[in-house]
């Protein structure tokens, strides 16, 4: 698409800048354009080679512009008239806005950004086209099927999300959890890995953080299966952690796709972007806590091969729950507005209330497929009727769960319960100095009541998507 687009500008004599953020995706995008022929240089740090400032077809660093334009102003800003952004979920902020608007202000460019996952990105880009569906793109034979597994996975009910809806790295990492739990954690891992994909065919592991990324990879070396780390910038390979240049990232990436490494372990550097459809084998070994991420995650092996007629994933992370199938197509449309954990808590809640059936994981040992309904497992056939999942908690003991993961709440309505939350809405919808949406408005309720209302009283959304904005923003003819 980025290079349909270009070769659009270029017949109307536009110059073009494609910006990218990491070193992988600039290498990458700078082969993919060799490959569609679209002759371009190179602005980024470490690709002197390839720097072509005469040519009107730029692939830019954001990181390099930043420091060659505006701090030690070696060069200008390309004059571009088409601005490209390639991952525009990551490039949104600071740096990236200064050097769009700047663009606009000078060259008068248009701006596209480009990205699987359009969330938080609505102060840059007035306009969200969707340009295709998973379920379309599995159709045309860009995309393939994903079998989901559910494995035992990692306990995070004492974890919250941060505001962006993340979970924060440091309640993740192997540094709060005993050696035990890390040996139960990898055990697992390494027998699921073993049964899912008996072929040792190339894998990804998306892990808590970078030393556990590490970790994981001399595991498995320990095992007598060869695995590499990869970062934003060192290697881990073959017992050595390297500088990850230029040529050594191409040459271990190669590797992985050959199939000479059998599992790549990352934290999220190859979270975006990267084009690796020999992939086969996706593991998070890490809860996610925001779609966006989850989305660009899992994309990872996604995509169509040759060699391919279904891909894996296999999760420890409850993230098969949270946030639903990789197979799914989802309302970008819908939440192009919102704050990026919206869909998540909006997804939820619904599962919560019974208005969205959660996922169901088999809990045969020599199974765990994940399931939208009936008692029955499609894969295995094993039949149960209530809702079981294995939870490593802290100590690296290991707990069956019955119920759903995601409890529903219990609302109850007083006699005052409609005066007070009358009175929580008028103090959300009057409040200047700290905007409240109507579900926070609700946690008011819940703070000072110590319990949950029945979402039917007065002045209450009518339609779900309103709980998700400002208690200002939603006229009275959409509330009950």
């Amino acid at each position: 698409m980025a290079a349909d687009l270009i070769r659009w500008a270029a017949k109307r004599g536009w110059p073009v800048s494609l910006y990218t953020n990491r070193r992988l995706l600039t290498e990458q995008l700078s082969r993919m354009m060799d490959e569609e022929n679209v002759e371009h240089g190179v602005r980024a740090s470490g690709f002197d080679d390839v720097h072509q400032p005469h040519l009107g077809v730029q692939i830019s660093s954001t990181q390099t512009e930043l420091s060659r334009v505006y701090q030690q102003e070696q060069w200008e800003l390309h004059p571009a008239k088409l601005v490209l952004v390639d991952e525009a979920h990551l490039q949104k902020a600071g740096v990236m806005s200064q050097i769009l608007r700047d663009h606009m202000e000078k060259h008068d460019s248009a701006i596209v950004g480009l990205t699987a996952t359009p969330l938080g990105v609505n102060h840059i880009y007035s306009r969200l086209i969707v340009a295709g569906s998973v379920s379309e793109g599995r159709n045309c034979g860009a995309l393939l099927p994903c079998d989901v597994h559910g494995c035992k996975e990692i306990d995070t009910r004492k974890i919250k999300r941060q505001a962006n809806g993340e979970f924060a790295e440091a309640d993740l990492g192997f540094a709060k959890r005993t050696k035990k739990w890390k040996q139960v954690i990898f055990a697992d891992v390494l027998e699921s890995w073993r049964r899912l994909n008996p072929e040792g065919r190339p894998t990804v592991l998306f892990a808590p953080g970078v030393d556990e990324s590490v970790w994981f990879a001399q595991q498995f070396e320990a095992e007598g299966i060869r695995a590499a780390h990869i970062d934003g910038s060192d290697l881990y390979v073959d017992g050595e952690r390297m500088e990850g240049t230029r040529g050594r990232r191409e040459e271990m990436l190669a590797e992985v796709a050959r199939g000479d490494i059998q599992v790549v372990c990352n934290r999220f550097v190859l979270r975006e972007g990267i084009d690796l459809p020999e992939l086969f084998h996706c593991i998070l070994a890490t809860p996610i806590g925001s779609l966006l991420s989850y989305v660009q995650t899992v994309g990872r092996v996604l995509r169509n091969h040759d060699s391919l007629d279904s891909v894996m994933l296999q999760d420890h992370g409850g993230n098969w729950w949270r946030h639903g199938s990789p197979n799914a197509d989802r309302d970008w449309t819908t939440w192009f507005d919102f704050p990026p954990r919206v869909a998540t808590d909006a997804r939820l809640d619904r599962i919560a209330s019974g208005s969205e059936a959660e996922p169901i994981t088999c809990p045969n040992p020599e199974c765990g497929a994940v399931r939208t309904r009936g008692i029955k497992c499609p894969k295995c056939g094993h039949v149960c009727e209530k809702r079981t999942r294995e939870v490593l908690m802290e100590d690296g003991s290991l707990v069956t769960l019955a119920g759903s993961a995601v409890p529903s709440k219990r609302r109850v309505k007083k006699q005052n319960t409609e005066t007070r939350w009358e009175n929580c809405y008028w103090r959300a919808k009057r409040s200047k100095k700290r905007p409240m949406t109507f579900k926070q408005a609700e946690g008011l309720f819940v703070h000072e009541n110590g319990y949950w209302p029945p979402r039917d009283l007065k002045m209450m959304p009518i339609n779900g998507i309103d709980w998700y904005r400002l208690v200002r923003d939603v006229p009275e003819e959409r509330l009950l």
